[in-house]
């Protein structure tokens, strides 16, 4: 699994994609970046936008990378019966596709204690590891 992401457009997704992903407007410039321990926290009531967890796994990535990846997750996620490590293994396939990287993180990874429920994103903990990466496709491809 990979924990860097690229993001380009200042917007990340972020989530477990078998429920959704929701959007954190960053304002950080392109870069690669990662999650660091921590970035996850258990929901309070007023917090928002919430990141529902029903699996152990995170996916982040730049948002406007979101339907590609929606369609990719979909097929894949299928193809491997839900399991999240042979998902995991093919997430290349999909990198190459789209020219970026998207992290995947196990929830224990990034927050105190493994368990399903709600979390917001703590924005100090997103990690630049360098500036500008390669630009998007112009045109994403489709399936």
């Amino acid at each position: 699994m990979s924990d860097i992401f690229d993001l380009r457009g200042g917007e990340m997704a972020i989530g477990d994609p078998a429920v959704r992903l929701v959007h954190y407007k960053l304002g950080l410039p392109s870069g690669c970046y990662r999650l660091v321990r921590g970035a996850l926290r258990h929901a309070m009531s007023s917090d928002s936008p919430l990141i529902d967890l029903d699996r152990p796994c995170v996916f982040v990535m730049d948002s406007a990378l979101e339907r590609e990846f929606a369609q990719w997750f979909e097929a894949t996620d299928a193809a491997c019966c839900r399991n999240v490590a042979s998902v995991a293994k093919r997430l290349p396939e999909l990198e190459t596709r789209i020219g970026a990287r998207v992290g995947l993180y196990w929830d224990d990874d990034l927050s105190e204690r493994s368990r399903e429920g709600q979390y917001v994103l703590d924005l100090e903990k997103v990690e630049l590891i360098n500036a500008a990466p390669p630009p998007l496709p112009s045109r994403l491809p489709s399936d």
